[in-house]
């Protein structure tokens, strides 16, 4: 056991949660403390918060271990009275057995439990991660199912299933693949497949797990010849799913920039194509696109956008009308002074009567 840790969380608990004594039992983390009538055992000091707490008259004085039968308990004191309170022997030994790197006796332990309280779930997830970091991948996955982190547990199975598949290998290239995505970590992932010249299955993860602009940049990358076709069915996807927006976000970087324009139309977002339109000279020259646009935004009272809009192509009746509605008075009555100048006085007044209710 690490007495240095051990004496840190000791302390911890005793600052933290205010007991009168925290006892540790021998050759464990395994942790009692007395807060009055109140008997807290963590069985997994890692979790604070997880612990088994039980009433009791009287004092501890002792924590014993009876050798023949392997139980641990709890000696209370009340006056001239004492008693003993039998702690889980299973849950303890699963603690020494994790500081022995027993996993599968620490499996062992928890299966003879058969609880599934929250002290006993925390010592499934600590038993998990342990399990993981030393690499004890089958254990790992039986603590994951334990927890009923099934996501985990499925893809851990997977893991070792192909291991199996790979003559026991755990080093082989598409496990070590498999493990960087259990962790997240899908750049190493793809540099795993690459190194070993499998762009399919790089491929392949990204677009299983949807992140398709990343799967075509590998395809792109490799020269892939199905690049086309991922771009297709990318679209596809977002078409059939309602992802109307994003649709119009990829066709704009594919520098599709009509279709964007329709598809952010569809999307209720008439201010994005409106900014795609002022931005291009050759749409802007599409009067009849140029008036699709403007009619949206003035549909969603985005009437300034639309005046703005109007006034680029030189529309100019029609962008007044919208910056007058939109209270605009401002451009308004710079785009009068330029265009109709009998119109100014009455825009002013307009303008001032604005300012006025502000006050």
């Amino acid at each position: 056991m690490h007495n240095g840790m051990s004496e840190f969380k000791l302390t911890r608990i005793k600052n933290i949660l205010f007991f009168c004594c925290v006892f540790r039992i021998p050759d464990s983390d395994v942790v009692v403390g007395q807060s009055q009538d109140n008997l807290s055992v963590w069985y997994n000091i890692e979790h604070p918060e997880s612990c088994d707490i039980k009433s009791i008259k009287g004092d501890v004085i002792e924590i014993s271990k009876d050798p023949s039968t392997n139980r641990t308990y709890v000696k209370l004191k009340d006056n001239d009275v004492q008693s003993t309170i039998e702690l889980d022997s299973n849950k303890i030994e699963f603690n020494t057995a994790i500081n022995d790197d027993d996993f599968r006796r620490a499996v062992a332990y928890l299966d003879a439990c058969g609880s599934t309280d929250e002290t006993s779930n925390a010592l499934w997830e600590t038993l998990a991660r342990l399990a993981y970091e030393k690499q004890e991948y089958i254990v790992a996955e039986q603590a994951y199912t334990a927890t009923r982190q099934m996501a985990k547990a499925r893809f851990l199975h997977s893991i070792n299933q192909l291991a199996r598949e790979k003559n026991g290998s755990y080093e082989h290239y598409e496990v070590r693949a498999k493990f960087a995505i259990f962790e997240r970590q899908l750049k190493t992932a793809e540099s795993i497949y690459l190194e070993n010249g499998d762009v399919d299955k790089a491929i392949d993860m990204y677009r299983t797990m949807h992140h398709w602009d990343e799967a075509i940049s590998v395809a792109d990358r490799k020269r892939h010849p199905q690049a086309d076709e991922l771009r297709s069915t990318y679209y596809k996807w977002l078409i059939d799913t309602k992802q109307i927006a994003r649709a119009a976000d990829w066709k704009l970087k594919q520098h599709e920039e009509e279709e964007a324009i329709s598809l952010y139309m569809q999307a209720n977002l008439p201010s994005k194509s409106a900014q795609i339109l002022m931005q291009s000279p050759q749409l802007m020259r599409d009067s009849d696109l140029v008036t699709r646009v403007a009619v949206s935004l003035v549909r969603a009272n985005m009437y300034e956008l639309a005046g703005d809009l109007y006034e680029h192509v030189q529309e100019f009746p029609k962008a007044l009308s919208c910056y007058e509605a939109g209270k605009c008075f401002r451009k308004a009555v710079k785009l009068a002074r330029k265009t109709t100048p009998k119109d100014v006085v009455s825009l002013e007044s307009k303008w001032y009567i604005k300012n006025l209710m502000k006050i």
